[in-house]
């Protein structure tokens, strides 16, 4: 049976690896890339940055709904309009139903 060139299997990638791990173990150190696996520390930390980026995202979506809503009854604010004296303004210019 003739095997097609362009046609990836498991077969010719295990046979890539060996070869590239040959290469490796001959000498060739640009066969493979070295990688260094952060400490369970390290991804404590990244995973904390990540969730409080995401959090971020998350209130910067809802920001901006809350804008485009406000937009829509001709109230057009900036910031973090939600909070203090912005809000007591906008409560008292949106209708009930948008404050809720």
């Amino acid at each position: 049976m003739i095997e097609a060139r362009g046609l990836k299997n498991d077969r010719l990638d295990a046979l890539a690896l060996c070869q590239r791990l040959d290469r490796y173990v001959r000498g060739n150190k640009k066969a493979f890339s070295i990688v260094r696996v952060p400490s369970e520390e390290e991804e404590r930390e990244r995973a904390m940055s990540r969730q409080r980026q995401q959090l971020v995202r998350e209130r910067q979506r809802l920001a901006a709904m809350g804008r485009s809503l406000l937009a829509m009854h001709n109230i057009h604010v900036t910031g973090r309009w939600w909070k203090g004296k912005a809000w007591v303004r906008i409560k008292a210019q949106a209708p009930g139903w948008v404050v809720e």
